[in-house]
């Protein structure tokens, strides 16, 4: 059980890391109180020796951890690498590349859709992981063993994991598509909030023009206000008050203090002055500055049955590849080609047409049928129902 306190050692262990094919890693993280994740612990695996990094120690060099992430002559593995890639470029200024996930890597053998890290070990190593420590304050110092045991075993199990499930995906000969799949994942585009377009995760249904203008330059305020002082936007406000703010629109603090969520300091304070200030700044955009919901489409009759048709031969041609459904395409994906056989889609494309394409574009032109033998489904062909007559 090593943790690394001193600009030495990590240098020195940093060393030894880049002389490897791949390396394990994992991070803990705070950011309830945050808008940004705060990086607490670094653990890296190699075959025969894990460590953790403490980043908290005043004046610690991580340079050379960064370097061996950006090092692309070896392979960094995750386990669900989305935020840890998010936290690395954040402190880093670079993402880890390449890289590999074990979970995306699990999709592709059948292991389910988002297979936890605990379900994965007992799955493929036969191992039960100690979840204690998951929900500990990793701020706090100084760790204690159980701690960094639970830590260090997130990238210990990994390595073996990893090596089991390399394996597989070279004997199926898949690891092509599990390296598909990452490629968008190390596009720093991912990973960065834009002010302007944080309006697009609110759900909403109102689609006039003054209600979005307002709603876009509220967020856009709460965006920037947040990250400045690194802040969840929910402390600063919540969503349904930010909505609330876009449909009343006030004009003045006496206004804003009549709506739910608004106190009386805040309204009248420099926040509440900032909120008016994206109001106003809200009835000023012309209609091109104003943003659009894409209206929802049009019924079209039959669409469906087809995309329950399509369910149903996605689910048979999964469980005949043995991989997870959403690996060949997605519940959009689906829509979509109900609506349009003609789509271009990732499921029309490359692999995922040798498994699931060509036979959805069958089924949707009547030349294949969903049916049972036996009592189990299957895809059935003009030949499989002229046998059965």
């Amino acid at each position: 059980m090593t943790l690394l306190t001193t600009s030495s050692a990590v240098a020195e262990f940093c060393e030894v890391a880049r002389n490897q094919d791949f390396i394990t890693i994992d991070t803990e993280f705070l950011r309830e109180s945050t808008y940004w994740p705060k990086l607490c612990l670094i653990q890296v695996g190699l075959k025969d020796q894990a460590v953790a990094i403490d980043p908290l120690i005043e004046g610690i060099d991580l340079s050379p951890i960064w370097g061996l992430i950006g090092d692309e002559s070896v392979l960094k593995v995750f386990h669900a690498c989305k935020q840890d890639m998010e936290l690395f470029l954040k402190v880093s200024g670079k993402l880890p590349r390449p890289i590999f996930d074990t979970q995306i890597a699990a999709m592709m053998l059948g292991y389910g859709e988002q297979i936890g890290y605990d379900n994965l070990i007992q799955r493929v190593l036969g191992k039960q992981i100690d979840k204690t420590s998951q929900y500990s304050d990793w701020t706090l110092r100084p760790l204690d063993e159980q701690q960094l045991s639970y830590a260090l075993g997130d990238v210990t199990y990994l390595y073996e994991a990893y090596e089991e499930i390399s394996s597989e995906l070279e004997l199926k000969g898949r690891r092509f598509w599990v390296e598909e799949e990452l490629e968008p994942l190390q596009d720093p585009s991912l990973y960065r909030v834009d002010p302007k377009t944080a309006w697009q995760r609110l759900k909403v249904k109102n689609r006039t023009k003054p209600f979005l203008a307002a709603l876009a330059c509220l967020a856009d305020w709460r965006e920037q206000f947040a990250q400045h002082r690194d802040l969840p936007r929910n402390r600063i406000l919540k969503d349904e008050t930010l909505i609330d703010l876009a449909m009343r629109r006030p004009k003045s603090a006496e206004a804003m203090v009549k709506l739910r969520g608004i106190g009386e300091g805040l309204a009248r304070g420099k926040t509440g002055a900032s909120i008016l200030k994206a109001l106003t700044k809200a009835s000023t955009l012309s209609d091109h500055e104003v943003p659009v919901i894409a209206p929802r489409p049009h019924p079209i009759p039959g669409a469906a049955a087809r995309a329950e048709m399509l369910r149903t031969l996605l689910k048979v041609c999964a469980d005949k590849a043995n991989i997870a459904p959403r690996a060949l395409a997605t519940s959009s994906d689906i829509e979509v080609l109900a609506r349009d056989s003609a789509a271009d889609l990732p499921c029309m494309n490359g692999w995922r047409l040798d498994l699931f394409g060509e036979q959805a574009q069958a089924l949707l032109k009547g030349d294949l049928w969903l049916g049972l033998t036996d009592g189990e489904l299957a895809v059935l062909s003009s030949k499989d129902i002229a046998s059965l007559a």
